[in-house]
Formats: C-alpha cells, structure tokens, sequence
C-alpha cells in the first residue's frame, strides 16, 4: 500500500509541475498579449491624431486653393483695368495737340527726306 500512495504521490507531483510549467507559459502568452494590446491602442491613438492632421490639412489646403481662385480673378481684373487705361491713355495722347504736331514733324520729315534725295534713273 505504501508503493501505492508512493506511486500517487510521485504521479501528483509530476501532473503539479506540469502544470506550473503550463501556467507560466500561459502567464507570458497572457503578457505578449498585453503588450500587444497596448501597441495596438498606442497605434489606435497614433492613427487617430494623423487623421485629425490630415483634416485640417485638407481644411488648409481648400481655404488655400479658394484664397488663390480669388487673387487669380483679382489680378485677372487688374490686369484688365490696367490694359483699359493704357488705351484710354493712348487715345486720349492721340487727342491732344501734341500729339498731332509730332506726327506731322515726322511726316514732314519723311516727306523733306524724300525730296532731297537725286532720283535715281
């Protein structure tokens, strides 16, 4: 009877340490998963905040590209305001006395070169 409760002894003590071995290698799977998890929430947080930039980037990036639309077509008139008073400018030259009396010096000088000049024939 001896050998007996000597064989369950021996058979408890190895299912016993069986187990601690099982338990710690549970332990540690139950900490890499921990770990895991709280890369994984880290990563969650990380993502979470890059898609905020990436909002207000793209906030930016319309207010941006409306601000430009808008000088574009300011410019646009300017330009066209300016090209208008160059003419009104250039007309309003081609009215003036002076004007006039400068082109017929250059007529009048066209006209005294040509008359100077022997004919050739």
């Amino acid at each position: 009877m001896r050998t007996y409760v000597y064989v369950q002894l021996r058979k408890a003590e190895r299912r016993n340490e069986d187990l601690k071995v099982d338990c710690e290698e549970l332990e540690e799977q139950v900490s890499q998963m921990s770990s895991e998890l709280r890369q994984a929430h880290d990563d969650l947080r990380r993502l979470s905040s890059v898609e905020d930039e990436l909002a207000t980037a793209k906030q930016i990036s319309i207010k941006l590209h409306d601000e430009c639309e808008r000088l574009n077509a300011q410019c646009q008139l300017h330009r066209q305001q300016l090209n208008l008073q160059r003419s009104e400018d250039i007309i309003s030259t081609e009215a003036s006395p002076a004007f006039h009396l400068v082109q017929r010096y250059r007529e009048d000088s066209t006209l005294c070169a040509c008359a100077s000049k022997p004919s050739e024939k």
